[in-house]
């Protein structure tokens, strides 16, 4: 009886995580998909801009250091030690 109780728990605990998860699959995605949606914004708005000065371009690097970091970002895995 014991054993069938620990291993419901122990599913219990996985489901979870799982779950917690792809919720976060989803946030990251979500997140990189509104951050490019900025820097396409900007990338073209100073490419149509009859003033295209180089200072204007340079804010366009944050979301793109954003992207970078969250693609370059190792899973995390609460399993391991």
């Amino acid at each position: 009886m014991k054993t069938n109780n620990s291993q419901e728990n122990n599913d219990h605990i996985r489901t979870e995580a799982q779950k917690k998860e792809q919720k976060s699959k989803l946030f990251h995605a979500v997140w990189i998909g509104f951050l490019s949606g900025i820097l396409i914004f900007g990338v073209v708005a100073w490419g149509l801009s009859p003033y295209r000065k180089l200072g204007f371009l340079i804010p366009m690097f944050i979301p793109a250091y954003f992207i970078y970091r969250l693609l370059k970002k190792p899973p995390h895995n609460e399993t391991q030690p």
